[in-house]
């Protein structure tokens, strides 16, 4: 068998606040570390000040999908094709790429979408969707794409 064929499926994706936390955390922590380097006041007010401008960006679009070009669900077609659709109706296909991270307490999807030069990156953790969903587009992920594609599974037992 050179692949698992899966049913078609949708995981609709809900705001995930564990995500969020761990962006906030992170962001918390780097902008310590910044007050804590030895340059002067207003150089490291304005690098702590970028540090939370992006933080709260993410927690926004990537944990809290508030943006219309959060991602809304992901897709996978009965040809086996992932398609991800964003809050605003856009809908795009999407190719998986291998640097990709599957686990059961989180799944990083480094994707790429048409002829774009830059990778998008989607984080799912056990919150950001009912866990059945979650464990179908792991298993598909894991057994479902051709093997020259599949992302580093963290141990195959708990997919």
């Amino acid at each position: 068998m050179s692949h698992y064929s899966a049913k078609p499926m949708i995981v609709r994706l809900q705001p995930s606040y564990w995500l969020a936390l761990v962006i906030a955390l992170a962001a918390a922590a780097s902008v310590l570390i910044m007050l804590s380097m030895p340059a002067t006041l207003w150089i490291k007010l304005a690098l702590s000040l970028v540090i939370v401008l992006v933080a709260i960006f993410h927690i926004w679009q990537d944990a809290l999908l508030r943006f219309s070009w959060s991602w809304a669900s992901v897709e996978v077609n009965s040809t086996g094709a992932l398609i991800l659709n964003r809050r605003d109706g856009t809908a795009c296909e999407a190719t998986i790429q291998v640097s990709s991270f599957v686990a059961s307490y989180l799944t990083v999807l480094n994707i790429g979408i048409g002829n774009s030069y830059w990778q998008r990156h989607l984080i799912l953790l056990p919150d950001s969707a009912d866990l059945d969903s979650l464990r179908r587009l792991r298993v598909w992920l894991l057994w479902g794409l051709p093997q020259n594609l599949k992302p580093q599974p963290a141990d195959t037992e708990d997919a």
